[in-house]
């Protein structure tokens, strides 16, 4: 089978949105992943796809998946080929076989490619472990800037139930209010905080139950041997005012960084600091995002409005 001139070798996933295949360009001999749309060809569909490849295409950083190529199938289906990643894993998977500085440190050239997208003027929007790659070499690759390339389908639907990935949401992505490059710094931060404590700093099933996990605080991180300026620089980014978190990917990656070359002091002091920023975090988060919670679902509810925001895995 061919799509628009390229070789498909095989399906590597599929999602709400698409279908990824194994392709191969016959001209150069350079593998792809194809990515075709599936399902209605409606406009807004078409269009939110296009949309990313364009604006995707645009990224030149080695730490973000790039886009080679897009067109239209002989059935009217459009298609992007974005860079092949052999070898790719998720970043969840490739913490398993890390200590806890060397999965900050993969957090940091996360941060740093999402910084370069943030000075383009690209705001990722559903950053998560799923959607940052390991290559064979061990360099962090982001993919996937579906939904951040159609932030005005992003919505609560009207019974105030959502899709994607609400437990790395910032607070102002839930309740539906502006965003920009600190929700990703916020989305971030909980990919840092899981990745050195176990577990999400907040979870729930539902608009409810997450914002009393809020209210309770993010449990104190445990890990051993890290710097203490680690839970300053974790407690930064999850702050609830994104005007308060570091301005953009460039800036946390810088801090990070900064926490690594100073490590200091004793663990009491550590454990200590660290338990205080992010119960500070999650208390200052929870009154306001309850109230936005409300008041975005009684909007909801007066509009009939029950479009959804939605994350496409592929």
């Amino acid at each position: 089978m061919r799509i628009g001139g390229y070789e498909v070798r095989g399906e590597l996933g599929r999602g709400s949105m698409g279908v990824v295949f194994a392709a191969r360009d016959p001209a150069t001999g350079r593998p792809v992943a194809l990515k075709l749309l599936a399902g209605a060809l409606d406009p807004a569909r078409v269009a939110r796809f296009r949309r990313e490849g364009e604006l995707t295409a645009r990224l030149a950083h080695p730490g973000i998946v790039r886009v080679h190529d897009a067109g239209t199938d002989a059935q009217g289906r459009p298609w992007i080929a974005f860079e092949y990643v052999p070898g790719a894993r998720t970043l969840a998977d490739a913490f398993a076989e890390l200590g806890p500085l060397e999965r900050v440190r993969r957090v940091a050239e996360a941060a740093d490619a999402l910084g370069h997208a943030h000075a383009q003027g690209v705001v990722h929007r559903d950053v998560k472990p799923a959607n940052l790659l390991v290559d064979a070499a061990g360099r962090v690759r982001v993919a996937d800037f579906g939904v951040a390339l159609a932030s005005d389908q992003e919505r609560l639907t009207r019974t105030g139930a959502w899709v994607g990935t609400p437990s790395y949401m910032a607070p102002e992505q839930l309740t539906g209010g502006p965003v920009g490059p600190p929700a990703d710094v916020w989305s971030l931060g909980v990919v840092l905080y899981e990745a050195l404590a176990g577990e999400l700093p907040f979870a729930g099933d539902s608009l409810v139950s997450l914002a009393a996990s809020m209210e309770r605080g993010a449990p104190p991180l445990r890990a051993a041997d890290l710097p203490p300026a680690l839970g300053s620089v974790c407690a930064r980014a999850l702050a609830k005012d994104p005007a308060r978190r570091y301005p953009d990917g460039t800036a946390f990656a810088a801090a990070l960084r900064e926490a690594l070359a100073h490590p200091q002091a004793a663990r009491s002091r550590r454990r200590g600091l660290l338990a205080a920023g992010l119960l500070a975090a999650g208390l200052l988060a929870a009154g306001l995002l309850a109230a936005g919670l409300l008041a975005a679902g009684l909007l909801a509810a007066r509009s009939g409005d029950t479009s959804e925001a939605r994350s496409d895995p592929t």
